[in-house]
């Protein structure tokens, strides 16, 4: 029984993943400060470090994760059971926090992309999701440091319908990610899992606005402002 099971719950992903749904996106959401969230204190999926563009992604193989470009060593693939065990039942409790860390005073980072990628036991792709809405120049660090928080990303209504099926059998599934961020200056940038509920988004509505008739670049312009504000 728990075999079929299985064998429904991935068909029915791998449609989801075929049917290349033109949304299924990640979308930002504000800025959040949660203290505590440091590597080991997190859910983390993906780390990218290196000097002017780094990018790379996590994936899993069947038997191990594999890296690829810049991404670091503390960087993993989740099991839906581990998200669950944070307290992430289900799709819709699913946020994304991206974790600023330069040095000095070369603060804004461009984040060009991100995406998530589930994959099953035996590595096989499946469910994906597209670029993140609100990704764009203007990403400064947020409470300095890889222990600060940062930008809080949640799925569309197209997203949360992809990835709510692997919750069926969490200990199956893995999410990785991928990402792409330019004018970074030496420190790790981070992504991590986190339920949305134990974080407090602080919305832009400007530069929200101004992501949503696609002037990104300007959003970022006035997202910064709106902070020194």
């Amino acid at each position: 029984m728990k075999k079929l099971l299985f064998t429904i719950v991935f068909a029915v992903a791998l449609c989801f993943y075929a049917s290349g749904a033109s949304a299924n996106g990640i979308v930002l959401n504000g800025t959040v400060a949660d203290f505590g969230t440091g590597f080991g204190n997190v859910l983390n999926v993906l780390t990218l470090q290196n000097n002017g563009t780094e990018a790379g992604s996590v994936s899993w193989n069947g038997t191990s994760n594999v890296l690829t470009g810049d991404a670091s060593n503390t960087s993993t693939t989740q099991l839906f059971s581990d998200l669950i065990a944070k307290g992430i039942a289900s799709a819709s409790d699913l946020g994304i926090v991206y974790n600023v860390n330069q040095q000095g005073n070369l603060g804004d980072t461009t984040l060009n992309s991100f995406t998530l990628q589930v994959y099953g036991p035996t590595g096989t792709p499946g469910f994906a999701t597209t670029t993140c809405v609100g990704c764009g120049p203007g990403f400064d660090p947020i409470e300095n440091g890889t222990g600060g928080a940062g930008y809080l990303f949640i799925l569309d209504s197209d997203a949360l319908a992809g990835l709510q099926p692997f919750f069926v059998n969490p200990d199956s599934f893995r999410l990785g990610a991928t990402g792409d961020i330019s004018l970074s200056n030496g420190g790790p940038e981070n992504f991590f899992f986190t339920k949305i509920s134990n974080v407090t988004p602080v919305p832009e509505p400007v530069s929200m606005l101004l992501f949503g008739t696609g002037l990104v670049g300007i959003g970022g312009y006035m997202r910064k402002k709106f902070k020194q504000n």
